[in-house]
């Protein structure tokens, strides 16, 4: 695990290089992974972690859009964190038993992290949490003989949609879009 978060710790230095920013992806990335552990052994994402990760990457969000004058960024980082809450909220809303409201309150968080990188970067690391979930889910049905019906924790796959988008996502945007 500790080998795991300092992989992506540099992947995300790396990405971000000395931009102010690289505060609010470490801050970001450490929680995702928490939470990921958390979801996988417990089922559960605990506000307790999730409260104070969301506050500190907007913090630190809006010091780096003090610091750059990136005031674009941080509200694209708002509207992302309200669509992804909004798209997952009305997901639960519909077929409430298809997953907790916990993976609702961290889409908001990962909409915010993303947001500020951009919109499409939002669609992209949430369809991709959808995608490997999926795949996973139809691995495990297949493969270890799981019923549909067997809970699986969505969480994990959201943040490693959410963590693959932070580092590829603009990227993966283009060559989505055919523009690569």
């Amino acid at each position: 695990m500790e080998l795991g978060t300092g992989l992506i710790f540099g992947a995300v230095a790396a990405r971000f290089g000395f931009d102010i920013v690289v505060a609010a992806y470490l801050v970001l990335a450490g929680g995702l992974v928490a939470l990921a552990a958390i979801d996988l052994e417990h089922h559960t994402l605990p506000n307790r972690i999730l409260y104070p990760v969301a506050g500190a990457v907007l913090a630190l969000l809006t010091v780096a859009a003090v610091v750059d004058d990136r005031w674009g960024s941080l509200l694209r980082a708002g509207a992302g964190a309200a669509l992804a809450f909004g798209s997952l909220f009305l997901i639960w809303f519909v077929y409430p038993k298809g997953m907790g409201f916990g993976d609702v309150r961290l889409a908001g968080l990962i909409g915010l992290g993303i947001g500020w990188l951009g919109l499409r970067q939002v669609a992209v690391g949430l369809f991709l949490g959808f995608l490997i979930g999926a795949v996973v889910g139809i691995v495990l049905v297949v493969a270890a003989g799981k019923s549909r019906k067997t809970r699986i924790p969505f969480g994990p796959f959201m943040a490693l949609g959410a963590l693959i988008a932070v580092l590829w996502g603009q990227d993966l945007v283009r060559l989505w879009l055919g523009s690569a």
